[in-house]
């Protein structure tokens, strides 16, 4: 971010030294690091929905931003596979509460139609 308002000079020093000594000023892929404990603890907390849930879609959605970061060139690559990795934890914990949810749901609406017959 501070590459935006950084003057001409500024912007000089900073190429000279990714060029001399490989150092690059960027963001160390935060929202990938972040992106990969909500996807553990989605996986965590699958016990209480509504923590699962939310965990899980706040993984998938900041893996995506940092992605986006890294092929925009604001953040430094690092993060790309911890961002892929909580984008997987994520998906599959959504993937599995949607399937829980549409089970249960099924159960509750045949499970009253089906005791009315045993009597």
């Amino acid at each position: 971010m501070r590459g935006l308002f950084m003057n001409d000079k500024e912007k000089e020093i900073e190429e000279v030294k990714s060029e001399v000594i490989g150092f690059e000023n960027k963001n160390t892929g935060v929202f990938g690091i972040i992106s990969l404990i909500l996807g553990i603890l989605s996986i965590l907390c699958c016990w209480f929905p509504f923590f699962n849930l939310v965990f899980s879609v706040s993984a998938v959605v900041l893996g995506i931003i940092e992605l986006k970061n890294i092929k925009r060139g604001v953040s430094s690559s690092n993060g790309k596979v911890m961002a892929i990795i909580g984008i997987i934890l994520g998906s599959i914990i959504m993937l599995l509460f949607l399937i829980s949810i549409s089970i249960f749901g099924l159960n509750a609406i045949l499970l009253p139609q089906m005791s009315r017959n045993w009597y």
